[in-house]
Parts: C-alpha cells; sequence; structure tokens
C-alpha cells in the first residue's frame, strides 16, 4: 500500500477526529448530562494525534472500528474525569457495572456504525487516488515518458538517439493501415 500526500491525509484524520469525539461526547452526554467546552479541547488532542497516525495508509474496517471504538471511550473516560464523575456511568443503581455495560454496549454499537461510514470514504478516496495514478501513468506512457528513471547512462544515451521520436507512435503500432497508393505491379 502506498501513503498519500498531506492534504489527503490531514484531511482524513480530521474528519475521523471529528467523527470519534462527536460520537464519544454523545455517549457521555447520553450518561452523565453535561460536556464542556474545554473537555471536548483537551479531549481533541490524543484522538488526534492517534487518527494522524492511523491515516499514513489506507486503513481496514477493522482498523477503523478499533480505532473510533477506542476513541469513543477515551473521549467518554476524559470527559468523565475532567467532570468529577465516574466513568462507568452516573445514574447507577447498585453495583458499578449497571451504568458500564450499556455504556460499552452503546460505544461499540456506535463505532461499528462510524468505522462502516468512515470505510466507505476512505475506500472512495484510496480508488480516486488509484485512478488518477494509473491515468497519469497511461497518460506518461502515451507521452513517451518512462515511468522510471533510466538506471544507467547507457539506456540515457540510448533513448536520445533519433529513433526516440518514434516512441510517440508506439501505442499505434498495433493499427491496421487499409490505405495505400495504388499498386502498378
Amino acid at each position: 500500500m502506498t501513503t498519500i500526500g498531506s492534504p489527503a491525509r490531514t484531511y482524513r484524520s480530521a474528519t475521523a477526529t471529528a467523527v470519534t469525539i462527536t460520537a464519544g461526547a454523545a455517549g457521555h452526554l447520553i450518561g452523565h448530562g453535561t460536556v464542556s467546552l474545554a473537555g471536548l479541547l483537551i479531549t481533541a488532542l490524543p484522538i488526534a494525534l492517534a487518527a494522524w497516525v492511523l491515516t499514513a495508509r489506507e486503513c481496514t474496517l477493522a482498523m477503523i472500528a478499533g480505532a473510533t471504538f477506542s476513541g469513543q471511550l477515551t473521549v467518554h473516560v476524559l470527559l468523565s474525569t475532567l467532570s468529577g464523575m465516574p466513568a462507568d456511568g452516573a445514574r447507577m443503581s447498585g453495583s458499578s457495572m449497571d451504568g458500564a455495560l450499556p455504556m460499552f454496549l452503546g460505544h461499540a454499537l456506535a463505532a461499528v456504525v462510524v468505522a462502516w461510514w468512515l470505510r466507505r470514504g476512505e475506500r472512495r478516496i484510496w480508488t480516486a487516488l488509484r485512478r488518477a495514478a494509473t491515468a497519469a501513468r497511461r497518460l506518461g506512457l502515451l507521452l513517451g515518458s518512462s515511468p522510471r528513471p533510466p538506471a544507467c547512462p547507457a539506456q540515457r544515451r540510448r533513448s536520445a538517439s533519433p529513433a526516440a521520436p518514434w516512441r510517440l507512435l508506439a501505442p499505434l503500432r498495433h493499427a491496421v493501415v487499409l490505405r495505400a497508393p495504388p499498386s502498378f505491379a
């Protein structure tokens, strides 16, 4: 797999960060009822850092699901810690697991949905980039440019020969010419 340039990577990591923080904050809001802007800004840094690292290459659905799930839990726990509430649910009615299981399952479901949505965008971006690279490579071959620079000076001398302009017609070598001057024989 190949890596992609910085503008696309920045866009992808920003999207993943925003979606992960939104889902994590929504879970926290449902469980605790409050979300502070300062808390969201503090949680954005580790999530954005992780998203930047993960977007260096094309991500699979499993990678995205794992990252969004752990990111949502990180946001939820950090927001709970910053607000002084327990991270496993504010409305517990007995044991500490009463609020933790629904929170855990809610984040797992949100991670699957978010991962599916992000993977669709990921696949479209990478398909477009592969098609653009293939088109550029074909255009380069059509115009006679070499896909790689020559390895040694002897190859450079050969490509500078008088026959080099005929390389432009190389894609046409399979064409059949049906017209010719009349034959007098």
